[in-house]
């Protein structure tokens, strides 16, 4: 169970691709037999009917944005994701964004929005500004509030991917200070090879 509580099917689960719809890696086609594949691996199964061997394992390369958002919604849906970061931690630094639009939907699903907009600010003006500092023109902050109907914040990149990654921290296997390999392909799936420690068995 996730914090998102009823919001999506409990009935939908991750589960490795039937044999039969495997894809051949040797097809020019094979990326199109693999969605393929993967839409029918999604279809609605009863939780008893799900047993360790038909998980799918997904790896994620980056622990940024982009991949505890992933991590985290394979995770909700049954798969068994795993996060690698060639960085030590977390990183730090970085620069500002406007967090809006389909991101600030995803971000209110995952329950995020009370820590992100706590960590933001709203812009009160944009200036534009000569080589002297002096203001020339501008405009209210507020604008953009007024679009998205309030659903508007700036904050710093590494404090979203912060709070992205406290969703997902203790429940989805992440490995720091490491990297991926060339990957080797087969038929049946894939087998990842980290720069550090152990490889891993992967689904298509």
């Amino acid at each position: 169970a996730s914090s998102t509580g009823d919001m999506f099917p409990r009935k939908v689960r991750c589960r490795a691709p039937p044999k039969a719809f495997r894809p051949n890696i040797l097809s020019l086609t094979w990326r199109r037999q693999l969605r393929r594949s993967f839409v029918r691996a999604t279809c609605f199964q009863p939780p008893d009917r799900l047993d360790s061997s038909s998980v799918m394992k997904v790896l994620i390369s980056g622990a940024g944005i982009a991949g505890p958002t992933l991590a985290f919604w394979l995770a909700h849906y049954g798969c068994k994701p795993t996060l690698v970061e060639a960085a030590p931690r977390l990183r730090t630094g970085g620069y500002l964004i406007d967090f809006w639009g389909a991101g600030f939907d995803i971000a209110e699903r995952m329950g995020l929005l009370p820590e992100i907009i706590g960590q933001g600010y709203k812009v009160r003006e944009i200036r534009v500004v000569n080589r002297s500092g002096k203001r020339i023109t501008g405009f209210s902050g507020n604008v953009f509030s007024r679009v998205t109907h309030g659903r508007f914040v700036t904050l710093p990149r590494t404090e979203l991917a912060s709070a992205i990654f406290g969703k997902i921290e203790g429940r989805v296997e992440t490995t720091f200070s490491n990297s991926l390999k060339p990957t080797d392909l087969t038929a049946w799936g894939a087998r990842a090879r980290f720069q550090r420690g152990r490889g891993s068995e992967l689904d298509p």
